[in-house]
């Protein structure tokens, strides 16, 4: 089955603030990668890069993932 545009997985890239250490890399990392639909290419401080299924999440819900866990996290367009 082939996957339809509408449902072909995007790439999210977010912009984080509040990142100072290795610890808070990785909280972001859950949070992220507990959103359904997600999957976390990379964190780094200030930017994190998520492959994701649009019938299922968005960028702004991960966004919100990113500031349920305390960081302020903005979809870069």
């Amino acid at each position: 089955m082939s996957a339809t545009p509408d449902s072909a997985p995007r790439r999210a890239a977010l912009a984080v603030e509040g990142m100072s250490c290795a610890s808070c890399l990785r909280t972001v990392r859950r949070a992220l990668e507990g959103v359904p639909g997600a999957h976390v290419e990379s964190v780094q401080m200030g930017l994190a890069l998520v492959d994701y299924d649009p019938a299922r999440t968005s960028p702004e819900d991960l966004a919100a993932a990113a500031a349920a866990v305390g960081y302020r996290a903005t979809p870069i367009p």
